[in-house]
Formats: C-alpha cells, structure tokens, sequence
C-alpha cells in the first residue's frame, strides 16, 4: 500500500491554519454558549457589526453579508431569525424605500454585551502566550493570506460567501453552502446551539470527513 507522501510546507501552513481557526471558533463558541443571557458566535459577530454601524444609521442586509463574508440570502435568514427573537428591528431607508437598516432592540443590546465579556476575556487567555509584537506580525500575515485567497473571487464568484453559521431551531448539523446549495470549499460544517435552550449539548464545529 502506497503510504501518504508528506505535506509540504503549504500543506502544512493550510492544515495549521485551519486547525486554528476550527479550535478558536469552538473555543469562544463553548465560551459563549456557557454564559448566561448571551449569544451564539455568529449572532454575536452580527449584533456587534449591527452596534459598531449605528452612528451611521445602521448596516443593511449586504453589508452584514459583506462584512461576514456570506450570502445575501444566508445574512436575510440569520437576521430574520433576530428580529423573530427580538433582538434587532429593521427601519426602511428614507432615500431608499426597497432596504432597511438594522438596529439592536434593548434585548439585543443585553445579549451582545453579555457575549462580548466572553469572547473578550476567552480570546485573551488563548492569545496570552503571545507578545504584542508577535500579535502583530501575525495579523498582517493572516491577512495578507487573507487577500490571497480572496484574489480568485471574481473569476470564480460562486465560491464567494457561505461564511455564516446559521442557527436552526433545536440546534443540528449546518452545511455551509453558496447560493446554488454547492459547498464549493468542502468548508467544515457547523452545529449551533441557542444558549437559550438548555436541553442542547455544547455547540461543535468540525471537519467534514
């Protein structure tokens, strides 16, 4: 039997990197799904870009798209899902009747602010080890990775997106997946489970096998 060859050192880099960003995303989801009145990740993600917008009237449905690297369609369904929660309300643009802006509700306010100690206090226990000057060296390499592997986008627009975690109702596996319901990256897929609902395990996110 033929044995596996090696990883080079690409190989190795894209197995590194996505260990690492499979092992935090669990790390701070755990985190979060254990702290009382708060949220899962990826609401939090949304409800603190939602927060960070409001001076200037509040994201729309794209721009939460935009910014979490999804769908426009996958971002509706997830912000459909917090205004059923009321969590966020939607207010029709004054210069453009066909789009809302997105607000936090008082509720949503409490939730983000709740999620955030979490995400804050775990995100710098996993980073304690670092110095400040290694946090920077680190960040712009991730994010000249980053830009990379965004380089492709427009000949290939339909792996664009299928980022968010969405949540269903009572938890279960969420393949990630474009607008055709392709998953063109093989990207993991995610469980996520409400912290609200007691009943539910602690969320996983896992390889496909």
């Amino acid at each position: 039997m033929e044995t596996a060859k090696p990883l080079g050192d690409h190989g190795a880099l894209f197995e590194a990197l996505l260990h690492a960003e499979v092992a935090l995303w669990n790390r701070l989801e755990k985190a979060l799904w254990r702290t009382a009145n708060s949220a899962t990740l990826a609401r939090y993600l949304v409800l603190k870009q939602i927060d960070a917008s409001a001076a200037d009237g509040g994201p729309r449905v794209q721009d939460i798209a935009r910014r979490q690297h999804t769908t426009v369609g996958a971002a509706s369904r997830l912000v459909d899902r917090l205004v059923g929660d009321g969590l966020v309300v939607r207010t029709p643009c004054p210069k453009d009747r066909r789009s809302c802006r997105l607000s936090l509700t008082d509720k949503g306010r409490v939730r983000m602010e709740s999620a955030a100690g979490a995400f804050e206090d775990t995100l710098r226990t996993v980073l304690a080890g670092f110095r400040h000057e290694e946090l920077v060296v680190l960040t712009r390499n991730l994010t000249r990775v980053a830009a990379g592997a965004s380089q492709r986008a427009d000949v290939v627009p339909a792996m664009q997106g299928a980022r968010l975690d969405e949540p269903l109702p009572g938890g279960g596996f969420v393949a990630l997946t474009n607008e055709n319901g392709a998953d063109p990256m093989n990207h993991p897929d995610v469980r996520e489970t409400s912290p609200d609902d007691a009943n539910q395990g602690s969320p996983v996110r896992e390889r496909s096998l």
